[in-house]
Parts: C-alpha cells; sequence; structure tokens
C-alpha cells in the first residue's frame, strides 16, 4: 500500500518492548517474551529510521518503577510504572492507567505545538492496557489513527478463568475499532478487524543476526537435525521423541532452548544408544550457528490436539520461520493457516503430524538432498531481501504514512 512521502509524522507506541538481555523467561514476575519483545523493538527502529518522524516509545518498567529504557542508537522508551505480580492478568491491568496518562500527555504535547498532522497511535495488540487508553483518548484527541501491531493473537482462548475471558472478549471488541493494523498474520487481519488495511510484514532479522546467517557455516559428517527454540508441547515433541527412539542413531539430533520438554531432550541426550546433543539456553551467536550447521531444521507446529493448538495455528505465526529461511537450509514445517503465503514455497511439509510421517519426510529430505537444498537456497535468498531491516523499515513508514494521510477513520458499530 503506497502512501504520501512528504511531510512530518508523529508516533505514539504503545506495548511491552524490554532489551533482550533482560528479559529471563524463567521469571515468574517476567511478562514479556523475547520474541516480541525483539519484534517490537524492531518495528520501533523501522520507523525511527524516517527523519521526519517523530517517534515516542512507551514500555513497562522491568522493576516496576517509573523510568526510562534506553535500546541503544538513539532508540529510548519512557517505562510506566506497574505492579511486580506473578499475575499476568493483573499485570496488564496495572499498566492501563499509566499508559493512559502517559499517551495523553503525548497528546497533549502535539496540540500544544499546533501540529495539524493526526498522531498515529500505534499498540502492541488490542489488549485492555493499550486498547483503553486509545479509545479514551478518541474522546478528546478526534485527529487520531490507531493502527494495531499484531505480534500475537487477539484472543486468548487457552484461559479459563472468567476474569481472562472476559479480559479476551474486550480486546476482540476493541480490534474492530483499530483503524489498521501491521500484522504478521493474515487471518488475524482479516478476521479480527474486518475491511481494514493491513500491511502483511514477515518476521524481521536484525542487521547483527544478518550477518551472523550470511558469514561461513560449520559442517558435519552426520546428517544433522536441529531445534532451536522453546521445548514446548505445540512443536510436536512427542512425535520427535518417537521418531529418535525408533531410528536410534541413524540421526544427529541437536537441540537448544528450554521448556517442559527439556528433561526428556536432556535424558535422550545421556543415553548412548541416540545421537542427541541438548545445548540448553544459548546465546544468539550460538544459536544461529547451531541453524547453519544443521542439514534439515524442523518447525513441526500442531493443529489438533487441543484448542490452544488449533486456534494459534490459524493465527499465531512461528517466527523461527523466517530465522530457519535465513540459515539456508531445508525446513520441514506443517502446513498450518497462519504460515504467511510468501513463505509457503520454500518450506517442506510433512503429510501429517504423525511420527511415521514426520519420519518419512525426513528419510525423503535426506535421500533428495540436492533438491531439497535448491529450494532452501532460494528461500535464503528471499529471506535476505525481504526481512532485512531496511526493507521492512520502508514498508513500514510508507503504510503509517498512508494512514496519517487518511487521518481518523470513524469506527463501526459493535
Amino acid at each position: 500500500m503506497r502512501g504520501e512521502r512528504g511531510g512530518t509524522m508523529r508516533v505514539v507506541f504503545l506495548g511491552l518492548p524490554l532489551p533482550a538481555d533482560s528479559i529471563n523467561e524463567q521469571d515468574p514476575k517476567v511478562h514479556v517474551a523475547k520474541v516480541g519483545s525483539l519484534a517490537q523493538i524492531g518495528l520501533l527502529r523501522a520507523i525511527r529510521r524516517d527523519k521526519r518522524t517523530t517517534l515516542t516509545a512507551i514500555t513497562a518498567s522491568p522493576t516496576g518503577r517509573r523510568t526510562e529504557i534506553d535500546f541503544g542508537d538513539g532508540l529510548r522508551a519512557y517505562a510506566a510504572p506497574n505492579c511486580r505480580t506473578r499475575s499476568f492478568g493483573l499485570f496488564l491491568l496495572s499498566l492501563t492507567l499509566p499508559y493512559a496518562i502517559a499517551l495523553f500527555s503525548e497528546l497533549r504535547q502535539a496540540r500544544r505545538r499546533r501540529d495539524r498532522q493526526p498522531v498515529v497511535v500505534v499498540t502492541l495488540g488490542t489488549a485492555i492496557p493499550f486498547s483503553i487508553p486509545v479509545l479514551l483518548a478518541r474522546w478528546f484527541f478526534p485527529r487520531l489513527v490507531w493502527c494495531s501491531f499484531l505480534v500475537d493473537a487477539v484472543e486468548t482462548p487457552h484461559y479459563g478463568s472468567l476474569p481472562f475471558r472476559i479480559a479476551s472478549r474486550v480486546g476482540v471488541w476493541a480490534a474492530r475499532r483499530a483503524d489498521a493494523s501491521i500484522t504478521y498474520s493474515v487471518p488475524t487481519a482479516v478476521d479480527y478487524l474486518p475491511n481494514r488495511p493491513y500491511l502483511d510484514l514477515l518476521f524481521g532479522v536484525n542487521d547483527e543476526d544478518m550477518a551472523r546467517y550470511e558469514s561461513p557455516a560449520a559442517t558435519s559428517d552426520r546428517f544433522t537435525i536441529a531445534y532451536v527454540g522453546a521445548l514446548t508441547d505445540i512443536y510436536n515433541f512427542r512425535a520427535i521423541t518417537q521418531i529418535i527412539r525408533r531410528t536410534g542413531r541413524e540421526f544427529h539430533w541437536v537441540f537448544a532452548g528450554y521448556g517442559p520438554n527439556e528433561r526428556e531432550v536432556a535424558k535422550l541426550a545421556a543415553d548412548r544408544r541416540y545421537d542427541v546433543d541438548y545445548l540448553g539456553v544459548v546465546p544468539r551467536a550460538d544459536a544461529i550457528a547451531t541453524q547453519k550447521a544443521a542439514d534439515l531444521l524442523l518447525c513441526l507446529r500442531l493443529s489438533a490436539g487441543s484448542d490452544v493448538n488449533r486456534y494459534s495455528a490459524i493465527y499465531q505465526p512461528s517466527g523461527k520461520i523466517t530465522e530457519y529461511l535465513c540459515a539456508g537450509k531445508p525446513v520441514l514445517a506443517n502446513d498450518i493457516p497462519a504460515t504467511s503465503p510468501q513463505l509457503r514455497p520454500f518450506l517442506v511439509y510433512a503429510d501429517s503430524d504423525s511420527a511415521a510421517d514426520i519420519e518419512r519426510a525426513i528419510r525423503d529430505i535426506r535421500d533428495h538432498y540436492a533438491a531439497r537444498l535448491e529450494t532452501a537456497r532460494r528461500g535464503q535468498e528471499f529471506a535476505f531481501r525481504v526481512c532485512r531491516n531496511a526493507y521492512q523499515a520502508d514498508q513500514i513508514n510508507t503504510f503509517l504514512r498512508s494512514l496519517s494521510a487518511r487521518g481518523r477513520r470513524s469506527a463501526p458499530a459493535a
């Protein structure tokens, strides 16, 4: 979508970005995921590339006390006070008032400057602490355009408690009042923000990591299958462990990450009947090296077995795919609706979630490796072009400028 190129633009971002090295995902009081935070920081850096744009970023203080966070290269964010608690719901609710105060402060400053351009407010999804401040602000600042950054799903159907069900419905209701979205999932934009403009964005790779992917890779004498990420059931670890037990030392397996299945993976790694390495949690550079050294990368997202699996298969794409494509090695995945149509030509799909079909797909890749590697090389070329910061920044800023030029559209009735 092409927009106007000239003029100034003011953007206010409400989200949860934090420096990745400050996020301890195993701390029960930390409710920020690294992958989501990296996506938000990437968006903010993209917006800052346009020198005609004034950007204000608002996030949650990691200590609970009001402060400022420096992301480097001149990117800073106001960190709002919040409740440091194990409860994710209470944490989000505690942000609503501080975020509203911070947003109103920025909008008042814009009004005092008599800036005639609309203020584009970009929020992390449409959950209560992000949507309610924007909807309140619209009563007092009509020249406001709301663009939701859909990193994650709009709903949270896996939470069974009444407060979470109510909060989930509020998020769905609020989504229909947004003016536009930047999304990693086309189905989310189409289903939850119907008839609204959206930008279909792929998970980006920062310049430092891109340089690592472009550097020479190590090789192995063994056919190596790797998985790097959360060791959770949704990536079909039940089938993966079945295949390892069935094939013995036929394949070399490498796992990096942590999660509910780490004990099982560590047990397999300690058993000499299998050729398994478990690296645990590794630095970013080592994670990329592990991907590049493999012959095959796994991203076996389940689409059945639970409501969570079925929902996430439609609305929650994996950021792992674009990283894997940058590694230039074949990627064995499950064909789920959440995967961007842009990526599908470069993936290899198993016929089903069963261990037998996945094992059959692995053998087929190994036996026809030259052809599969060529597909992976094309995917790598695509990812090197489309997932770069500069390319995505141009897309994002062009889209936001088109929204600013339109001015705020009236939200439809419920």
